[in-house]
């Protein structure tokens, strides 16, 4: 690696640019390669790390994307309780099922029943 650090080294000097490492490249291709929705176990892939706990060195999302999954964390919650709410709602309003009592039960007016309430009542 003698001669990318040497073209490396040079160009910082003609460009007048101070404290700036060729791993400083990797940092920000995988920071946008995140924010850009790659999943953390591809990004270890691409980034040849066996450990996913290596990419959180690599990644810094920033002040906006770290706000843009916050936002997306609260319509997902807002979602839930919306769901949960209108599944309350239609059980609430769901008619109730009651069974007939005896007397509205069309199996309890057999003619045996019914000639023996009438001649109870005359």
């Amino acid at each position: 690696m003698l001669k990318a650090n040497n073209v490396h080294s040079t160009a910082l000097k003609n460009s007048k640019v101070k404290a700036f490492r060729l791993y400083d490249l990797r940092h920000t291709w995988a920071t946008r390669a995140a924010e850009a929705g790659v999943d953390v176990g591809t990004l270890a892939s691409l980034l040849s790390h066996s450990k996913l706990v290596m990419v959180t060195r690599y990644v810094h999302p920033g002040e906006a994307h770290r706000a843009d999954a916050v936002q997306k964390l609260e319509v997902a919650n807002a979602a839930k309780e919306i769901a949960e709410a209108e599944k309350k709602e239609a059980k609430a309003k769901a008619v109730p099922t009651i069974s007939p009592t005896e007397a509205e039960n069309p199996a309890n007016f057999s003619e045996e029943k019914t000639k023996g309430k009438s001649q109870r009542i005359n």
